[in-house]
C-alpha cells in the first residue's frame, strides 16, 4: 500500500500546483500578476503639454518729467504738520511731494506747506504709475 500512497501524494502535489493556473482561466483582459501586461490600449496616453517659458518683462524705467500748471483740487495733506502733500496739477497729472521735497518760492527755499490751491507751479520729478513723485516744486505765481 505504500506505493499507492506515494502515488496519491504525488498526484495531490501535481493537482495542487495546477490549481492556480486553472483559477486564472482564459481571460486575456485581466493581468494575473503585477508583472504581466494588461489589456491592449486602443489610444495612446496624452502627452503633457509643455509649460511655456514666461517672457521676462523689461525693467521699469522711471522718467524724469517737468510739468507746469495750476494747483487745483488738492487731494491730501498728511504726515507731521501736513508737510506731505498730494495734489492734482492737470486732468492727467497727480503730484506727490513729501517732507524731503524742495519748494522754491521766488528766491527763497521753503517746504511743501507753501503749496496752496490756485498757485501756478512747475513740478520736476519722477513719473511712475501715473503719478509724479516731486523732487522740486517751483511756485511761479500766487
Amino acid at each position: 500500500m505504500q506505493g499507492s500512497t506515494m502515488k496519491n501524494v504525488f498526484l495531490g502535489f501535481a493537482l495542487a500546483s495546477m490549481l492556480p493556473l486553472a483559477a486564472c482561466g482564459d481571460d486575456n483582459d485581466t493581468p494575473t500578476s503585477p508583472t504581466q501586461s494588461g489589456p491592449p490600449v486602443s489610444t495612446p496616453a496624452p502627452s503633457p503639454t509643455p509649460t511655456p517659458t514666461p517672457t521676462p518683462q523689461p525693467p521699469v524705467v522711471d522718467s524724469t518729467v517737468t510739468e507746469s500748471g495750476f494747483v487745483f483740487q488738492p487731494l491730501a495733506r498728511s504726515g507731521p504738520d501736513g508737510i506731505n502733500v498730494t495734489f492734482r496739477l492737470s486732468d492727467t497729472t497727480v503730484v506727490h511731494a513729501d517732507a524731503n521735497t524742495m519748494v522754491r518760492d521766488g528766491s527763497a527755499d521753503t517746504n511743501t506747506t507753501a503749496v496752496r490751491l490756485g498757485q501756478a507751479v512747475t513740478v520736476t520729478g519722477v513719473q511712475r504709475n501715473g503719478f509724479v513723485q516731486a523732487t522740486l516744486i517751483v511756485i511761479t505765481s500766487h
